[in-house]
Parts: structure tokens; sequence; C-alpha cells
């Protein structure tokens, strides 16, 4: 099983027009590119690699113990950036990201899994590209390179099984903690 941990993230409006400015170009099949679907938008928090299905018990107990102090928290979603292979939003503050992100790897890496070496860089994937950047994509990613997209409340965590068909990918809930909502402010 391929897995991955990862915070669920919702489209707004403003996601949801940079998917459609982005579905627009796909239309054209010499752009090579394949738009993430609204319902499967997420920020990586560890990528886990190919595991057997007995090592799931052990990364839910993680995840619960992990994430039980935790409230919901909100980030912006602001500037594009990209992967050879990727479009993406970036994620500010990526603080409570970051902390996430660490103390997960902390907690995987004392039931035996190796540490994750790679620097967080938390982000929103929009877009694959399944081959070099045709040029309307290039127009479209400078016309949009500082674009924001407002803010979203981040408040599910996700245990994520990808699988891959012919030409695309997918995935698959395999657990789901919700944080605590954030406190509310006390009026006077």
């Amino acid at each position: 099983m391929r897995l991955f941990i990862a915070v669920a993230c919702q489209a707004n409006p403003a996601i949801r027009a940079r998917l459609e400015e982005l579905a627009a170009i796909s239309s054209d099949p010499e752009c090579g590119v394949r738009v993430q679907d609204e319902n499967s938008l997420h920020i990586t928090l560890r990528f886990l690699g190919t595991l057997a299905v007995t090592a799931v018990p052990a990364i839910i107990t993680v995840m619960e113990k992990q994430l039980a102090d935790f409230t919901a928290f909100d980030v912006e979603l602001a500037g594009l950036g990209s992967f050879h292979n990727a479009l993406w939003m970036g994620v500010k503050p990526a603080l409570q990201l970051g902390e996430l992100a660490a103390g997960i790897d902390l907690a995987l890496a004392a039931i035996g899994m190796e540490r994750e070496l790679q620097p967080y860089l938390p982000h929103l994937t929009l877009a694959r590209l399944e081959k070099p950047a045709a040029e309307k994509v290039r127009t479209w990613f400078e016309q949009h390179k500082t674009a924001s997209c407002g803010t979203v409340q981040l408040d599910t965590v996700n245990l994520y099984q990808s699988f891959a068909a012919a030409g695309s990918s997918g995935y698959a809930i395999i657990h789901t903690v919700v944080l605590s909502p954030p406190a509310q402010a006390v009026k006077h």
C-alpha cells in the first residue's frame, strides 16, 4: 500500500477559480496538464511510501496520539510554485503545519519508520504535469504566480492510500482524525 498522511483542504471560491482555469487549459491534450480533483485537495504532512497493510494500525495510533492536542487552524493559500511534475499553491503561515509534520515524523520514527530527510514545504497541489509545461501553462503560471486563494480552515487529518490507474491517480481515505475546534473568543 502506498500511504501518506495529509490535511484535507476544502476548496473555496478562489481555489475553484484556479482549478477551473487549469481545467480549461487542460482541455488541450498537448498541454499535458491533469487538474487535481476538488474533492481530493490536501496538504501532505508525511509521505510514508509503500508499506504492508500490517503497518496501518500503528500509524493510526501515532496519528491519534500526535493529533490529540491540535486544534483546527486557518492558513492562507498564496503564491504559485512548481516541481518538475506539479503546479502548486503555497501555504502561509506554515508554522502549525510544520509542527504537525515534525511531530508525526518523530512519532513515526519512534515506531521504527525512517525519518523524513527533506525539508518540509507545505503546498496544495493544483495540477500534475504529464510532460514539460506547454506555453499556455507557462503563461497561466506567470499571470498567477503571486495570486492569493484566500484563507481556508484545516480541521481534518487523513491517512490516505494512493493508487495509480491508466493516466490518472486517486486516493482512498483509510483513517480520519478531526482536530478540535478552535477556542471561541469570549465576548465582553
